[in-house]
């Protein structure tokens, strides 16, 4: 797989996670979000050896960090209220790891569970992971036991209901449920027997989206990225956010894959396989997140108008060491990246015009008009959504639809390409006409 990260030498991860340098030069990247989802822009990212600060999308990129399990923790002030999040990543020198995605509550609602994670015997597990997971979100908040088996989970939400797991390598998961009060700290301990020899199932439900969504302008005027997450999650309303890659104008492609996830002791995570329209389907990540049944591939090597293919396998608690403890890959499913695309509106006699490039390799639209500079929830006046076009327009009959729009008023306009069967997604810039 890309990044072996759990070929890593334990010691060397014991000695990473406390101060020592190993390694440098790994790069973490994520997303900084809030509990709904919404990115947030302008936020302190920052580990012991980094710091940035959130783009306007919410993504960030850290360079310079030592190998072994990271803490990477953000802050932000809105509207004179501190948030605060904190996830921990496995850094692998010289390489990037994309899935440290943090999401960030208000100070006062701050919760926290520690405790212990043992073996039946009653010894304490050094290195084993405990995830903190809510549906909706990307990733689960995790952490790692230090040499006593103890472990502090911090910066979760108060009210929000999770899946709490602790797994080791050899060992079956012990996995929980937990609602935390604001300010709680909640004593969880956990205990782990030996894995068993469980036939893995082949993971089922694989399906893949593709997006390609404009980059963001400068920070200090409206933030867009609301805008686009509102169209993605009228797709697809349990989307969790993301950062991308390039297209053509330097714009964020992104794959999306989702599947049923497993439920059970003996998963320790998912095995990533891509390849492209021809030519073998290969091992490319290692996904260690048990609990999430979403992964969202943002190499900087995805290319647009370009077909891949990918599969999925569950991997058992006694991964790498047991050939065996590899469940059979999913079927496949295939991807097909669009383009950029671009879009205008204008009057003519009686009708209001939008119109967009036959380029990104989009074969139906839909327009989304908005009274306001479009949020995650602000829903749209009036779109087609339930009549995608093709061809490079759309006429609105001002005369047929009085009362829809006022003369004089600004509003703003998303237009949205599809292809193969709606899987295959562009969205054109925010734009504004004055009726």
């Amino acid at each position: 797989m890309k990044s072996p990260l759990w070929l890593l030498p334990l010691t060397s991860l014991l000695i990473a996670g406390c101060g020592s340098v190993v390694y440098e030069n790994s790069t973490l990247s994520g997303r900084v979000a809030d509990e709904d989802g919404q990115p947030v822009r302008d936020a302190d990212v920052w580990t012991s050896d980094a710091s940035t600060r959130s783009s306007v999308n919410g993504s960030y990129t850290l360079r310079g960090s030592r190998a072994g399990d990271i803490n990477v923790f953000a802050e932000t002030v809105q509207d004179g209220v501190t948030y605060r999040g904190r996830n921990m990543v496995r850094a692998v020198a010289e390489e990037a790891q994309y899935s440290c995605n943090i999401v960030v509550f208000p100070v006062n609602r701050l919760a926290e569970i520690r405790g212990t994670v043992r073996n039946d015997f009653g010894d304490p597990i050094v290195g084993a992971r405990v995830f903190a997971y809510s549906d909706g979100y990307l990733t689960s908040a995790s952490t790692v036991t230090d040499s006593d088996g103890r472990y502090s989970l911090d910066y979760l939400g108060g009210s929000v209901p999770y899946t709490v797991q602790a797994g080791a390598p050899g060992f079956s998961n012990d996995t929980g449920t937990v609602t935390l009060a604001n300010g709680e700290e909640r004593t969880v301990n956990f205990v782990l027997l030996d894995a068993g020899f469980p036939a893995l199932p082949q993971v089922t439900g694989l399906s893949a989206t593709t997006w390609v969504s404009p980059r963001f302008g400068n920070r200090g005027g409206p933030n867009p990225a609301g805008a686009y997450e509102n169209i993605k999650r009228r797709w697809n309303p349990k989307r969790p956010t993301t950062t991308g890659r390039t297209s053509t104008f330097d714009n964020p492609i992104e794959v999306e894959l989702n599947w049923d996830r497993l439920i059970g002791d003996d998963f320790y995570g998912y095995g990533i396989y891509r390849g492209m329209s021809s030519g073998s389907i290969t091992d490319y990540d290692f996904y260690r997140e048990p609990l999430s049944g979403t992964y969202i591939d943002t190499d900087t090597n995805l290319l647009p108008s370009s077909t891949y293919r990918y599969q999925v396998s569950a991997l058992g608690t006694r991964f790498p060491d047991d050939p065996d403890s590899e469940g059979p890959r999913s079927a496949i499913a295939q991807a097909r990246t669009l383009d950029d695309l671009t879009a205008d509106a204008f009057t003519v006699g009686s009708n209001l015009e939008f119109s967009w490039d036959n380029l990104s390799g989009a074969t139906s639209f839909v327009v989304y008009v908005f009274s306001d500079f479009p949020s995650v929830d602000l829903n749209s006046i009036w779109n087609n959504e339930s009549s995608p076009v093709g061809g490079t327009g759309y006429s609105y009959n001002r005369i047929a639809n009085l009362g829809g729009f006022v003369s004089g008023r600004t509003y703003y306009y998303i237009v949205l390409g599809l292809a193969n069967s709606n899987a295959s997604r562009t969205l054109s810039p925010v734009q504004s006409f004055v009726y």
